[in-house]
This record gives structure tokens, C-alpha cells and sequence, in this order.
């Protein structure tokens, strides 16, 4: 009797682990697990991404304020106005809880935000072609990194609505990126222009 019970008991107990570790019931819960992380994801890119943006018009506006290249200054205010309607759109898709969350982005502290109050901080302390290709050179890296970060988004988001936002995002950076490097490539240019008129002033007649 002993054993028929112990052999049935085990039977019992591994029937009940069968059940409750199935492919089957595992993928149950699988849906709105994986519904409430999509949403999660689509509210952290938006609150994330309204912070990238505002720190962006405020590096634009430093160079539309400081810089001593009228292309440059032209290109930031230009830039202003497109973060600007990038913005809006964010914000108002956060104020409509898309992603499932309405979470006021204000006082996000990432990683992007940090290296952003690092950046103006030593904007501040450059001045003529020094501040001119600092800051080129810096919104050049943080354009290449929106364009990817837009580019994974533009496929794992599941808000339709931000979806089109980032659809629409896209070719904006990638122009923003376009115009930065020509820029750059004019700055390089300049330099060594200047250093060659440098060296001809001091060389002995």
C-alpha cells in the first residue's frame, strides 16, 4: 500500500509541474505581458525623447546666440523650428497617454540629458571658430545617435500615432545630419586656410 501511494503521489506531483510549466499556459500570460511592456517601452521613448528635444532647442539656441558663422547661426534657428514641431508632436501624444502613460517628462535626468548640461556648460566657455566647431562637431554625434535610436523605434513601437511621429522625425534628422557634416567639412576647410595665411604672415620675406 505503501508503495501504490508514493507511486501515485508522484504521478499527481508531476502531472500538476507538467501543467503549470506548459508551453501552453506559459504563452497565456504571454499577450499582456507583452502588451504592457510595448506600452512601457513606447511611453519611456516619448518622455525620453520630449527631454532630447528640449535640451536640443537649447544647444540650438546657444549657437543661434553665440556662434560667429551666419551659417551656422541660420542652421541652428532652422533646427529650432523643426524640434520645435518634433516636440509638439511628442507632447501631445504623451498628453494623451499614448504608451499607456501620461507621465510629465520635465526633470528626466538620462544619460543624453547629462552629457547635453555637460555640453552647454562647455559651450559657454568657447568662443569664435573654437565654439563654432565644438559645437558643430558635438551636434553632429548626438544626430547620428537620434537617427538610430529612431530608426530601431520606428520598428518596435506599437502606438500608431508614434509611429508616424518618428516616420516623420526620420528625414528631418538625417537632413539636420546632412547640413552639419557640410558644415563641418567647411569649418576643417577654413582652418586650414587660416592656418596657411598664419604660417605666409610670419614667414620671413
Amino acid at each position: 500500500m505503501n508503495n501504490t501511494a508514493f507511486v501515485f503521489t508522484s504521478v499527481v506531483l508531476s502531472a500538476l509541474l507538467t501543467l503549470h510549466t506548459s508551453p501552453g499556459a506559459a504563452q497565456a500570460m504571454a499577450p499582456e505581458k507583452s502588451a504592457n511592456a510595448a506600452a512601457m517601452s513606447d511611453s519611456r521613448f516619448i518622455i525620453t525623447n520630449i527631454q532630447d528635444n528640449q535640451d536640443a532647442m537649447i544647444l540650438l539656441q546657444k549657437a543661434a546666440d553665440h556662434s560667429t558663422n551666419s551659417r551656422i547661426k541660420e542652421l541652428a534657428q532652422q533646427m529650432i523650428e523643426d524640434h520645435t514641431s518634433m516636440l509638439y508632436s511628442l507632447q501631445e501624444l504623451n498628453a494623451a497617454g499614448a504608451g499607456g502613460s501620461t507621465q510629465n517628462a520635465l526633470g528626466t535626468t538620462g544619460d543624453a540629458h547629462i552629457q547635453a548640461s555637460k555640453l552647454e556648460a562647455r559651450l559657454s566657455g568657447a568662443s569664435g571658430s573654437d565654439f563654432d566647431t565644438m559645437w558643430v562637431a558635438n551636434m553632429l554625434i548626438r544626430d547620428a545617435a537620434k537617427f538610430d535610436e529612431l530608426s530601431q523605434a520606428k520598428t518596435s513601437a506599437t502606438n500608431p500615432q508614434l509611429k508616424m511621429a518618428i516616420t516623420e522625425a526620420l528625414p528631418i534628422v538625417r537632413r539636420h545630419r546632412s547640413q552639419l557634416n557640410m558644415l563641418q567639412k567647411d569649418l576643417a576647410k577654413m582652418a586650414i586656410q587660416k592656418k596657411k595665411q598664419s604660417v605666409r604672415a610670419t614667414t620671413p620675406k
